[in-house]
């Protein structure tokens, strides 16, 4: 194949040779000056690039060019004809990838239009280089871990050997942290001190060069939590106090409850709680005296700033409970239910507050509740499915307010809805029929529900599987008015809304009613020979 090539190559050369002479005006057939022809770059002993590498030359002859050839290791290497407006072409030293780290010589040819010939010296031992590479860029930071950083980058460079990935601490210098393969985009790298500030930089390497640096990444400290804050104390009984605070950091190890017992004592850490908490009791051994309260939370970095500082005092009375028993489920991809228990009895009403799952996220109001209230659908505009909700609930008096501990809800991925169409029907002597419209995929089951009289409470007298549109209630009796309704559900406690209700009156069955007749006849029967028998008596 490559000598096919050769013959080719040698083919193409002949063709043009002889165009370009079919081309060429006829000059005087005596001009023998000959083409004066001088080289000055590259010359002995240089560097090129690999690829398309120009020739510097200068080149005249008194009747005008034909065209310039390029010799590269005595092989032609390409011809170069001379423009219509006598203007000289661009030469070059044609190289592919397969010279790299080669060392070459070269020569040059002019032939003027008549033919006359004048070359240039050979310039040798010339070393074919590879370019310098473009600088890699876009280089990003994620943290894997707090101490594991991914280190990406994207590159745009041939011939390379490796990358070289530089770090600095800090106001330090950089260091070569590691070479990676031409291949390898990405690393993974472990930092000495979380508490330290890192800049990164990335730079590729061929034989010959390194390219420039990439633009440098920084990556901050971690540096330990913000302050909790809005640290409040609730007095729930004479010896029982509450507290509460609120905390936007994240990554928190636990927290830290201090007292000191009067304005004179000394603080002392009396209690760690777990990181998602945001309430705690007190025990108070003397209520004479004055405790005084702050906390704080503790990262990977250290310790926060404490908090606020509060006070309880004897002649300071709060007696508001936090809600108790607060719980929350899904109701599909974009409700959530709430539920709580409430001791209190002087209060005027509950504050519903939500925070999303993510960093920097705030509590925000989204329902007040009036005083008896047990429980809150959340429909509110932000909730979508797949989410996780932080909720906590507050309650208020005209001076004080207490703040529940704080849970979360992850969002179904799908909604399951009411079935439809219910309808009932007495089937026979014993039993009524339901019949339902499915409008549901994802169900597991659907719970039947039943009341005996107006008013009353419904229970769960059975269940069906899946796409299962009927149920037949024989525990029934003749002349007993039911009340039916139904919902979906699946395995995960996921419930629908209740489909329509309808109510029936159990019909008696025929023997239940000559029964009755004959039971009515013998009462009649009985009575009218008690009578015949009085009057009999009377008559005598």
């Amino acid at each position: 194949m490559k000598s096919l090539a050769k013959y080719l190559s040698f083919f193409s050369i002949v063709l043009i040779s002889i165009f370009l002479s079919s081309c060429v005006t006829p000059v005087d057939q005596f001009d023998n000056t000959l083409p004066t022809l001088t080289v000055s770059r590259p010359a002995n002993n240089d560097t090129i690039q690999v690829g398309a590498q120009e020739i510097i030359y200068e080149v005249f002859d008194d009747q005008g060019m034909a065209y310039l050839e390029v010799f590269v290791n005595g092989v032609l290497n390409l011809r170069y004809p001379f423009l219509q407006t006598g203007a000289k072409p661009p030469i070059f030293i044609n190289t592919d990838s397969t010279g790299i780290t080669k060392r070459i010589s070269y020569s040059v040819r002019a032939v003027d239009l008549a033919g006359n010939i004048t070359n240039s010296p050979v310039f040798s031992n010339i070393y074919i280089a590879t370019p310098k590479p473009p600088a890699p860029n876009q280089l990003e930071l994620t943290r894997v871990t707090d101490s594991q950083i991914r280190l990406t980058w994207r590159n745009t460079g041939k011939f390379l050997q490796y990358f070289e990935v530089w770090r600095k601490t800090n106001e330090g210098n950089f260091v070569l942290l590691r070479n990676v393969s031409p291949d390898t985009l990405s690393i993974i790298d472990v930092i000495p001190d979380i508490k330290d500030n890192y800049t990164y930089r990335v730079r590729s390497k061929t034989i010959d060069n390194f390219s420039d640096f990439s633009s440098d990444s920084f990556l901050p400290r971690i540096t330990p939590p913000p302050a909790p804050f809005n640290l409040r104390l609730h007095r729930i009984t004479d010896f029982i106090v509450n507290l509460t605070w609120s905390d936007s950091a994240r990554n928190i190890i636990r927290y830290e409850l201090w007292r000191k017992v009067d304005a004179t004592g000394l603080y002392e850490m009396i209690k760690q709680m777990a990181p998602n908490s945001f309430n705690t009791n007190d025990i108070v051994n003397d209520p004479s005296r004055s405790y005084f309260y702050k906390i704080r939370s503790l990262g990977v970095a250290g310790f926060s700033e404490f908090s606020n500082e509060v006070i309880h005092q004897s002649n300071i009375s709060g007696g508001l409970i936090p809600p108790r028993n607060f719980r929350g489920r899904t109701l599909g991809t974009n409700r959530v239910l709430l539920e709580w228990q409430d001791v209190n009895i002087s209060k005027n009403f509950f504050k519903i507050e939500r925070r999303a799952d993510f960093f920097g996220a705030q509590f925000q109001q989204i329902a007040l509740l009036p005083s008896n209230a047990t429980s809150f659908r959340d429909s509110a505009g932000g909730l979508f499915s797949n989410g996780t909700f932080f909720y906590r609930i507050k309650v208020f008096t005209d001076i004080d307010s207490a703040t529940s501990n704080e849970i979360f809800v992850t969002t179904s991925s799908y909604d399951l809805f009411a079935p439809t169409n219910l309808i009932a029907s007495n089937l026979n002597a014993k039993t009524i029929r339901l019949n339902w419209v499915d409008v549901n995929g994802n169900e597991t089951k659907t719970f039947i529900e039943r009341r005996t009289s107006l008013g009353g409470t419904f229970v769960v007298i059975g269940q069906v599987a899946a796409n299962v549109r009927t149920f037949d209630d024989s525990l029934t009796f003749g002349g007993e008015v039911y009340t039916y309704r139904v919902r979906a559900a699946d395995d995960n406690n996921l419930f629908s809304d209740y489909s329509n209700e309808v109510t029936i009156t159990k019909t008696f069955t025929n023997k239940v009613i000559n029964a009755f007749e004959n039971k009515l006849m013998r009462v009649l029967n009985s009575q009218q020979k008690t009578a015949f028998s009085e009057i009999a008596r009377k008559n005598k």
